[in-house]
């Protein structure tokens, strides 16, 4: 990760598309992560939370929210990278 960047964007590759295109916020601490959904829950915002969950690649503390067209939107922070493919209900992210 470049120094000082608190913000990665996750791109899928999809042949068809439609909807919210970036909905992965990768954020660089949990505290950040709890910050974020505080705020957002403070904007009325209902939050998902999946702390402590390994999903795909990485053991993660994240967080999901809608906005107001229905895209689901993750915040996420990565504590580890799993040495294979997971899915650990509930994973939003795997299920998308």
């Amino acid at each position: 990760m470049p120094e000082n960047l608190s913000l990665n964007f996750t791109l899928n590759l999809k042949d068809e598309v439609s909807g919210n295109q970036i909905n992965h916020f990768g954020i660089e601490s949990t505290e950040e992560v709890l910050a974020q959904k505080t705020r957002l829950e403070e904007m009325g915002f209902l939050t998902k939370d999946e702390i402590n969950t390994t999903c795909c690649y990485a053991s993660q503390d994240k967080f999901w929210i809608e906005d107001p067209d229905g895209n689901g939107w993750e915040f996420f922070f990565t504590k580890a990278y799993a040495h294979s493919y997971t899915k650990q209900e509930p994973c939003s992210s795997c299920v998308k």
